[in-house]
């Protein structure tokens, strides 16, 4: 190394220098930068919102505090569960009051099944376009669809019974106790990487530093990757999963909080958020509802009562209540595949890797074991 060289390197490590740094303060990342600061690594958490939590943040609306940001539910995991409850300590949830619905649409009616009904669930795969556009025939098809349907006949989705309150206070307990330090408010505009002395310079819209290793998640916002050979432009995808909250005056009482709308054009799923609100806060006869609506699906003056109405139609709602209020949120999934984050790691290993997020429970089931011995609340 010459005098000059020297000096860029020097002033390079002026700049402050982690061990690992991770951009997105989503739940999945907290708990790995955690547990990579028990190692003894200096952990920097990059995010660009005002606080942590990612997709799992609640809002405040319709004068109410912490609401479910959108449609959430756990899926099926071996390993996360128990690591959940023994060292999260949460207490889970099986969701059993959900329901499949079908529209008969020349009646403009619905029928209803149990979600684990066998029927409801062969309906819902024999309707799925993606099922109808396979090549083989369609008693291969068939076929397939009943062995789906039997591995899946024992896996319930699940959930905290906090909700995502929950979820993000734990987390927020286990990063204060932990050496882990957060930049929030911060978009990273550059990323190079020094091959030689494999240095990772991160630039922000506020400060530089380095690091040994750069973790990555599947909602990163990236720009260009350049290192002293190569340069690499993430090619991000945006999926548009608009979600609606609605405020309902209602006064008829279900014990199903949620519904599954398996052949609705606009609905996919309505939740019923209304136990997640602190009982000091419920109103009586007031329900707050979120939907997950199909990607093509535009806001409009008009979808808030179709909605409403829809929910009515459906046995959601009863025939005399009243839309109060109504919030609507664009909601966009992770914008790197999983394909995406491999090809970044290879090209730029061992200074970039990835964790996998898009599936919070198999996410935390990948991890859990590992985990565990270094992360308890």
């Amino acid at each position: 190394m010459n005098g000059i060289q020297q000096k860029e390197l020097e002033k390079k490590l002026k700049n402050k220098h982690y061990d690992i740094v991770f951009i997105g303060a989503g739940v999945i990342s907290i708990l790995e930068a955690v547990y990579q600061s028990k190692l003894g690594n200096s952990v920097l958490i990059v995010e660009k919102d005002d606080d942590i939590g990612g997709a799992w943040r609640p809002i405040d609306i319709f004068g109410y505090k912490n609401i479910e940001n959108a449609i959430h539910y756990f899926l099926h995991d071996d390993i996360a569960p128990n690591f959940m409850e023994k060292n999260l300590n949460w207490e889970l949830i099986q969701t059993k009051n959900k329901q499949r619905l079908f529209k008969i649409k020349f009646i403009d009616k619905y029928i209803k099944f149990p979600f684990h009904n066998s029927i409801g669930r062969f309906l819902s795969y024999l309707i799925d376009p993606m099922f109808l556009k396979k090549d083989n025939n369609i008693f291969v098809k068939t076929l397939d669809l009943l062995k789906k349907i039997y591995q899946e006949s024992g896996q319930a989705s699940y959930y905290v019974k906090g909700g995502a309150v929950e979820i993000i206070k734990t987390v927020k307990e286990v990063l204060k106790k932990s050496s882990v330090k957060v930049e929030l408010n911060t978009n990273i505009q550059s990323i190079e990487i020094d091959d030689n002395h494999k240095i990772v310079n991160l630039k922000s819209d506020k400060q530089s530093f380095m690091c040994s290793k750069l973790v990555l998640t599947h909602g990163a916002r990236l720009p260009k990757i350049k290192s002293n050979k190569k340069e690499y432009s993430p090619v991000e995808k945006f999926h548009p999963r608009p979600a609606v909250h609605l405020l309902v005056e209602d006064n008829i009482n279900t014990k199903i909080d949620q519904w599954i709308f398996s052949n609705n054009e606009i609905i996919k799923y309505v939740h019923d958020l209304t136990k997640f609100i602190d009982e000091k806060d419920r109103q009586p006869d007031t329900k707050v509802f979120v939907f997950a609506l199909h990607p093509h699906i535009q806001k409009s003056s008009d979808i808030y009562i179709n909605l409403h109405n829809e929910i009515i139609k459906a046995g959601i709602a009863g025939k005399k209540s009243s839309l109060k209020d109504y919030h609507w949120t664009d909601v966009f999934l992770p914008t790197l595949y999983d394909k995406d984050l491999n090809h970044i790691k290879n090209e730029f290993s061992p200074c970039i890797s990835f964790l996998k997020t898009e599936n919070f429970s198999r996410g935390i089931g990948y991890q859990a074991n590992k985990w565990s011995s270094r992360i308890k609340v």
